[in-house]
């Protein structure tokens, strides 16, 4: 399960030497010294983060602010033992450890709300690093620039989190663009973190309804080259969105939800069509429909239907997986209800996801209720068969879903609701499960028990653990075979289009 991303980073050692031709002992000797310091603070980090984020204030201050003067004394060492040592090296090591640490502070106060309910103040903390968010040289520093996101992307969602943007859409980048602007007066700066911001909303999220914020930074913006370059990223999302068929499937409040169909180019009518549809992943929180219309298409040259669908998402809609999973099965709901529209078999619906994708779409098949009222009931919103990649099965150890449905006023109990391994089995759809024995997202064992569960129903669940791959691996080494693995499962169902 994918953690907010403006969470813990990997420790730096930077060198960050400019191209300036230097001793190279002297950076040898620091750099062996501050891997050995690396070693011990990821320790600290990382082994027990949920008791780390658990201190009070006082004593997470006082155990991180130890670590800080280290790699001060360890810096200031080599000052001393090397007084020729070059000047703008030093200033950067102390910027970049300045700014590393502070970005600390930032995990620190998102995860102690998450696991406590208590709120941390970073007011004064954060007025004292403001007063130079404006200077152009920081851009250079990758800790300040991890920190300065950080710190926007972790008030926007405070934000989100008390109602300051309910109804809108695309939530957690328009309270972004807010503080950016709030905190940033300098041109160059501006051009710069509206670019970054931009593009990465694009890469991770997609286009829709996100017109007004770039035509707004291509109006005040000043730098042709980053403006380009986002009109570039924009205009190309929006040319893959022409080609095939858009459908609202779904109204919900102030959002409407895309189907996007790919049909086969040739048109017969001898023989119903399966179908494919896609359940992009993302943790609940980002993603995308576009990322599957690769594979839709190429579903689409075989003789299916491929559909990759819009559902809300924490990040854009202020949702939560139970929202999620209303969508999935609206959207299945209406692939049946307009069937004959598409020459569609509605009993032949294959669903895939990866990740939170392949939760939602297990989910659609094994959770009763969490229908949507405007749903017609009737229709079953059961998939035919499933295909679950780096699949989530277990949603009890999601604290943050739990202290979501606090903060609405309902029981953190809920999400035991949609949790697969705590729900009984009913008749199930064929299952593809591929999970990789490395996954450090979503643990292998909860993929395991999921289909020990199934095997004990005697219900027809296929299993190929991967060994050594970790979440992501439909791409690179193990990309081919997971393929491979879902090709040859989708034959033998025998649906009569064969891949």
């Amino acid at each position: 399960m994918k953690k907010r991303v403006l969470l813990l980073c990997v420790v730096f050692v930077s060198l960050f030497l400019s191209g300036v031709a230097q001793d190279e002992a002297v950076y040898t000797e620091y750099q062996k010294g501050q891997e050995l310091l690396n070693e011990g603070l990821s320790r600290v980090l990382y082994e027990d983060s949920r008791s780390l984020y658990s201190l009070s204030e006082d004593e997470f201050e006082r155990k991180i602010e130890t670590w800080r003067q280290k790699y001060l004394d360890l810096l200031q060492d080599v000052s001393q033992k090397h007084p020729d040592t070059n000047t703008f090296f030093l200033t950067s090591e102390k910027t970049d450890i300045h700014y590393y640490f502070e970005k600390i502070y930032i995990d620190y106060a998102f995860y102690h709300e998450q696991l406590t309910g208590e709120r941390i103040p970073l007011d004064n903390r954060v007025e004292k690093n403001r007063k130079v968010f404006n200077n152009p040289l920081l851009m250079k520093s990758e800790s300040f620039l991890r920190y300065i996101r950080a710190l926007w992307s972790f008030l926007s969602i405070r934000d989100m989190y008390d109602g300051k943007l309910d109804g809108q859409d695309n939530q957690l980048l328009r309270a972004t663009i807010t503080h950016i602007k709030q905190d940033i007066t300098n041109a160059e700066v501006y051009d710069y973190m509206m670019f970054y911001t931009l593009m990465d909303y694009i890469e991770n999220y997609g286009v829709s309804n996100i017109d007004d914020l770039v035509d707004d930074y291509m109006r005040q913006g000043k730098t042709d080259s980053y403006k380009e370059r986002v009109q570039a990223a924009f205009s190309e999302e929006k040319e893959k969105r022409q080609g095939h068929t858009i459908k609202i499937y779904k109204e919900t409040g102030p959002f409407a939800l895309e189907m996007h169909i790919f049909t086969p180019e040739e048109k017969s009518d001898a023989e119903l069509r399966p179908v494919a549809l896609f359940i992009h992943g993302g943790s609940w929180l980002e993603g995308k429909p576009d990322w599957d219309f690769p594979t839709c298409e190429f579903f689409a040259s075989r003789g299916w239907v491929g559909l990759a669908i819009e559902y809300r998402i924490a990040d854009r809609h202020g949702s939560l997986p139970l929202e999620s999973l209303m969508d999935v099965k609206s959207a299945i709901r209406w692939i049946r209800q307009h069937a004959g529209d598409y020459h569609i078999d509605p009993d032949k619906i294959l669903v895939t996801g990866k990740s939170a994708g392949a939760h939602l779409a297990l989910a659609a098949a094994l959770v009763d209720g969490r229908d949507e009222k405007s749903d017609d009931r009737s229709i079953s919103a059961r998939p035919n068969a499933l295909n679950l990649i780096s699949g989530v099965y277990d949603l009890t150890d999601g604290n943050w879903i739990r202290r979501a449905l606090k903060r609405r006023g309902e029981s953190g109990d809920l999400v035991e609701e949609i949790s697969p391994n705590q729900l009984p089995l009913k008749e199930m759809p064929p299952v593809l499960v591929i999970h990789g024995t490395e996954d450090n997202n979503v643990p292998f064992e909860t993929a395991k028990t999921f289909v020990e569960r199934m095997k004990e129903a005697n219900q027809l669940c296929e299993f190929h653990p991967i060994e050594g791959a970790g979440h992501f691996m439909w791409y690179g080494q193990y990309g081919k075979h997971v393929w491979d693995l879902q090709k040859d499962f989708i034959n033998r169902l025998g649906y009569g289009f064969p891949l």
